[in-house]
């Protein structure tokens, strides 16, 4: 089958996606996958300087239209903030790609055994991986529906 019947049956023009974790491994591949096929973005990650690039760097490649925002998805403010800019700039939100996670910058504790595990290194991964994840499911949900 040709490329062409794949972006006609994939055709997500004027559609809105939100991906957060924008600028990471997996981020960056789902946010030109999205965009390959129309999509307008909003790319949400912690990281703000690399987020704002990667957004310009797609809307220039894609023509669509494409934000950068940064976002702490552990903080209900922030991601309530970030909910109403995506809206603000785009006008709706149909798509939530719920991407983001984090795995620790000491690789060693993140490997440790279960009955070592420290307990303070587990708060901070289940505050992105789990809370994150409901926060932003959560409000974008609410915002999808009315």
């Amino acid at each position: 089958m040709s490329e062409n019947y794949y972006k006609t049956l994939f055709n997500m023009s004027g559609k809105t996606a939100v991906v957060s974790g924008g600028v990471g491994i997996l981020g960056k591949v789902f946010c030109e996958a999205l965009a390959e096929h129309g999509a307008n973005i909003a790319i949400v990650d912690i990281n703000a300087k690399d987020v704002g690039c990667f957004a310009a760097r797609l809307a220039k490649k894609y023509g669509i239209r494409c934000s950068g925002i940064q976002c702490d998805i552990t903080l209900p403010s922030s991601v309530a903030e970030m909910v109403d800019v995506v809206c603000e700039e785009h006008g709706k939100i149909d798509i939530l790609v719920n991407n983001a996670a984090w795995k620790s910058d000491d690789l060693e504790s993140y490997f440790a055994p279960y009955e070592d595990y420290d307990y303070d290194q587990w708060r901070k991964i289940m505050a992105v991986n789990v809370e994150g994840m409901f926060l932003l499911s959560q409000k974008i949900g609410s915002c999808m529906i009315k």
